[in-house]
């Protein structure tokens, strides 16, 4: 009998010391983990821990200025949640965009069709915009639960915005605004590579318009009323051909690609600018020679023979214009 009870006793003390040992165990684990949150927080502001099924999710903040958002440090239902934060949280203009990428369904598919899912916006803090990155994987091994991690990211998109208005403002005609020599070179080299690499061959036109006697408006009327000119010029070439880029190369000199409905109708374009320029004349306005060429995968290697052909056919035109006018 007392064999007995001594057994039971030491069973019991065991079951004890196995039941604190576990305890202390499932301590340590969770400030572990909670010690890698708080690493992980670090590069991430905020990080939360997902449930797809039930909804519910733990939310780690390292940042003072993000957990003034008061979303909660635990929650039962995630998107629910979000939702209901998004009104007061995310910057105006991208609102919608939001609202639809956190619909539990669409955000889902989109974790399913590209994982890690990735999107960029912009929170409210502390009354200003500023740009953050949500990525979004799965736990691994685990499809019923997502590791979700916001990051700021406003001092590095705007300075890639700020080199994006850079490159525009290169890569634009200061008088006209339209694009300038720039982007022409960098459209035609993209020309290029298709007519090097496409199996399906582009179709293009390209047309070269030069300003009449622009030198002279200069000399007897004035700078501003040649730069007047300039403009009037660049309006009409954008009026007719209204679905392609305009680029001016020079100073009186612009170009165009056409493609799709303009390459359609380019013939009955190149003559409406024609008869505008003869109109122009007897009123002292503006007036454009034109030529165009044809991209032919038999005669061009690349975009510029094209270039050439029209540009031969813009001084023709010139020639004829000049010819016409001493009549």
């Amino acid at each position: 009998m007392e064999n007995e009870k001594s057994t039971l006793n030491y069973n019991e003390a065991l079951a004890g010391k196995l039941k604190t040992r576990r305890f202390v165990e499932l301590k340590e684990n969770k400030e572990f983990y909670s010690q890698i949150a708080k690493a992980l927080a670090v590069r991430y502001e905020v990080i939360y821990y997902v449930d797809l099924t039930t909804g519910e999710y733990t939310e780690y903040c390292s940042s003072e200025k993000y957990a003034q958002l008061k979303v909660g440090t635990k929650g039962e239902d995630f998107f629910g949640d979000t939702q209901r934060n998004l009104k007061q949280n995310i910057f105006a203009e991208d609102f919608s965009m939001m609202v639809d990428a956190m619909q539990k369904e669409n955000f889902v598919k989109d974790l399913n069709e590209k994982s890690p899912y990735s999107i960029t916006y912009r929170l409210m803090i502390d009354g200003m915009p500023e740009y953050v990155n949500l990525r979004a994987v799965y736990a691994e091994n685990d499809d019923q639960h997502v590791i979700i991690g916001v990051t700021n990211i406003n001092d590095s998109m705007k300075k890639k915005l700020e080199m994006q208005k850079a490159i525009n403002m290169a890569s634009k005609d200061l008088l006209t605004g339209i694009k300038n020599k720039n982007a022409y070179m960098a459209d035609e080299e993209k020309l290029n590579e298709q007519i090097k690499n496409s199996i399906i061959i582009p179709e293009f036109a390209i047309v070269v318009c030069d300003i009449n006697d622009l030198n002279e408006v200069n000399e007897k009327r004035g700078q501003h009323t040649g730069d007047e000119f300039i403009k009037d010029a660049c309006k009409i070439i954008c009026d007719i051909y209204k679905h392609s880029p305009v680029y001016r190369i020079g100073g009186d000199e612009f170009v165009l690609i056409l493609t799709g409905e303009d390459y359609i109708y380019r013939n009955v374009l190149l003559e409406t600018i024609k008869n505008i320029s003869k109109s122009n004349r007897s009123k002292e306005l503006v007036t454009l020679a034109c030529g165009m060429g044809v991209y032919s995968c038999a005669l061009d290697d690349d975009a510029r023979a094209v270039f050439e052909r029209a540009d031969n056919a813009m001084y023709e035109n010139k020639k004829l214009f000049k010819a016409d006018l001493d009549e």
